[in-house]
């Protein structure tokens, strides 16, 4: 499944970094093993949205037909994701 972008307020937010994909990681050769490469699919889901009560129960700020919340502090953190998980 690939994100669909979030606008609220005239603002857009793109989703494509949750975009699922393949990530290759290399794990270094030790005494007893040599280096070995591993693929491994990684996809996201909701870690840019609350359960909660939108700030002013603003609907406006509901995902698609999910019942839950776009949140700004949860957005600014998925954009960390892509880099973390290898």
């Amino acid at each position: 499944m690939n994100w669909n972008d979030f606008t609220h307020n005239k603002i857009s937010y793109s989703f494509s970094h949750l975009n699922p994909r393949v990530v290759s990681v290399t794990r270094a050769a030790t005494n007893n093993f040599p280096a070995k490469t591993v693929r491994f699919f990684v996809s996201y889901s909701n870690h840019c949205f609350t359960k909660h009560f939108a700030d002013n129960d603003d609907e406006s700020l509901l995902y698609e037909d999910s019942e839950r919340y776009f949140c700004r502090e949860r957005y600014e953190g998925s954009l960390l994701l892509p880099g973390l998980i290898p």
